[in-house]
């Protein structure tokens, strides 16, 4: 009889608490936004880099029709990619 007692405590406990654990629906809701609400943090890395400057070409052309120019730009590899570009295509015409 002990055992049964017990054990019909302990089921109204289990079932009561979540039940009642704000108190009240108003409680919930803010508990629930608290949870969901997003932080917005600001990345100091990401606003400290900045994009890189696209390659400047100045072409020249001289009166015996050779070509020349003048590449400038911040990657390196962005210049002697564009350097290769400018001298196969201008070999070719």
């Amino acid at each position: 009889m002990r055992n049964i007692i017990a054990v019909l405590i302990i089921m109204s406990f289990v079932i009561l608490i979540p039940c009642n654990r704000c108190g009240s629906s108003k409680q919930c809701d803010a508990e629930q936004e608290k949870q969901t609400k997003f932080v917005y943090n600001k990345d100091k890395n990401i606003i400290k880099t900045h994009p890189l400057k696209p390659v400047k070409i100045k072409l020249k052309r001289d009166y015996d029709g050779d070509y020349s120019w003048e590449i400038v730009g911040e990657d390196a590899g962005d210049v002697l990619r564009n350097n290769r570009m400018l001298e196969e295509k201008l070999k070719k015409e």
